[in-house]
């Protein structure tokens, strides 16, 4: 592996972790030196909607637990 691609794949990986951490995409947009916040949702859109899937989804669970306890009491 070239170290051009080497890098190219470590920055991926970085911006994906982060993204799916919940970083805010105009920090990454700043870290990454993008121009605009729209450069960087254009070329990290599936991730951007791989988190936000998981966003959905802990929150659809956080309202089935609570609607669980509440019907057990």
């Amino acid at each position: 592996m070239t170290e051009k691609l080497y890098y190219k794949k470590w920055r991926d990986r970085n911006v994906e972790l982060g993204i799916s951490k919940g970083t805010n995409v105009k920090t990454v947009k700043s870290l990454l030196g993008h121009s605009t916040a729209v450069t960087t949702m254009s070329i990290y859109a599936h991730e951007i909607q791989s988190a936000e899937a998981a966003a959905s989804a802990a929150v659809a669970a956080m309202l089935d637990n609570e609607l669980n306890k509440r019907k057990s009491e």
